[in-house]
């Protein structure tokens, strides 16, 4: 039996999500334990998981001022994979939403999160040098409508181009960055911060300026959206959230990036008034490692 030396084994690692949460109704607890969740098989693989016709909660049959909460899904499908390509270690996660309603607040017909992770099969990494793609192209939501009236989405043109860590943080920082240079740089870094809600004004709402001073706290933290425009009609539209009266908060294409870790939630839904607690659809992770 042949056996070929290797001085260090690759950890894969990433998830992929259909849609979670917990919400609180009537005072009793409503866990929207997820369907069809994949995780990454740590030596490498692929892990595929579906779902039909998922229901949370009780639909209505007729009007009640009773408090009620509902998530409805079509169809859900999950992926994670793990694999050699060429000299690198990649590591890819998928998740597809179809038929998505949410108290018949919330609707689209799809919704894709992928994100991808890429380390090369040589060589050490700086904090933050790893070549990792952040999100990738096929992340999008379609048909998407807030009491039936459609929301406007427009992908960030630059993020796609920062493709580490450390291109995102400087790019947003205000550093050296190998994707932008000069007036560009300036002029999207001002707009960026902006529509992802990174500086507190006391002319927001409190929630925008929690997070907005959360961010100017995290330094090895960037939270930012694949979203550079979001425009939903009837809503109180604030950088790539919405505020839906009598319903709570939405935010759309939310990614959290640090030097070891990518995470992506097409939607995040911070739930008010009658009824309180989070939901998310369509989430992705990726990252891995090296032994030793």
């Amino acid at each position: 039996m042949s056996y070929e030396p290797k001085d260090h084994i690759f950890l894969y690692n990433g998830y992929a999500l259909g849609a979670g949460g917990r919400v609180e109704v009537n005072d009793k607890p409503l866990f929207l334990n997820t369907p069809a969740s994949v995780l990454s098989i740590t030596g490498g693989g692929e892990a595929r998981s579906r779902s039909e016709n998922v229901r949370f909660g009780k639909k209505p049959f007729f009007r009640t001022r009773r408090p009620h909460f509902f998530m409805h899904i079509g169809m859900v499908e999950t992926e994670a994979i793990g694999g050699e390509v060429g000299d690198n270690y990649v590591t890819t996660t998928r998740s597809v939403v179809r038929g998505l309603n949410v108290n018949n607040v919330l609707t689209a017909d799809l919704v894709v999160g992928q994100t991808k992770s890429i380390h090369r099969k040589s060589g050490r990494y700086e904090n933050g040098d790893e070549p990792s793609v952040i999100v990738e192209e096929p992340s999008t939501i379609e048909g998407l409508k807030i009491h039936g009236r459609p929301v406007k989405l427009t992908k960030d043109r630059i993020l796609p181009n920062l493709h580490t860590f450390r291109d995102l943080n400087n790019a947003v920082s205000g550093l050296e960055s190998s994707a932008l240079n000069g007036y560009e740089a300036t002029s999207w870094r001002k707009a960026f911060r902006k529509q992802n809600l990174m500086d507190p004004d006391d002319t927001q709402p409190p929630y925008v300026r929690d997070l907005a001073n959360a961010s100017l706290m995290a330094r090895n933290v960037v939270r930012c959206s694949i979203f550079d425009s979001v425009k939903a009609d009837g809503c109180d539209n604030h950088g790539y959230s919405v505020e839906v009266p009598e319903f709570g908060r939405i935010f759309f294409g939310e990614l959290f990036v640090n030097e070891g870790m990518k995470r992506l939630s097409m939607i995040r839904i911070d739930l008010g008034c009658t009824f309180c607690g989070s939901a998310n659809v369509g989430q992705n992770g990726t990252n891995g490692e090296t032994f030793p």
